[in-house]
């Protein structure tokens, strides 16, 4: 199962990217990152946790996401995916990155 699912937890928005996040889905990550740190003063939690694969594309969209906006944090990461991550610029900007999302929400609240 792979795909993209957008939730909230209070003034924190976590975008879930699921199984293997391909060109297909590239469209639906930048839409739903682009919406959530729009023009609202939101943190964006990028949950990578069950992500097996990222196309260049969908890391190229949260690398523009953190370049432009900065309140983006990845949670959970495998060293695979923070490879990608890491070659598509993501990294350059400073993103942090948490273990889990409790920590995630716990650092975004303070």
């Amino acid at each position: 199962m792979s795909g993209v699912r957008r939730g909230s937890c209070g003034e924190v928005t976590v975008v879930s990217l699921l199984g293997v996040v391909g060109r297909d889905e590239a469209d639906d990550v930048k839409q739903a990152v682009s919406e959530a740190v729009g023009s609202t003063d939101r943190r964006v939690l990028v949950d990578l946790r069950a992500t097996l694969h990222l196309h260049y594309r969908v890391a190229g969209s949260l690398a523009e996401a953190a370049r432009r906006r900065g309140r983006i944090g990845l949670v959970g990461p495998s060293s695979y995916v923070r490879q990608i991550l890491r070659l598509a610029g993501v990294l350059e900007w400073e993103v942090p990155e948490y273990p889990d999302l409790e920590e995630a929400l716990r650092d975004a609240a303070a």
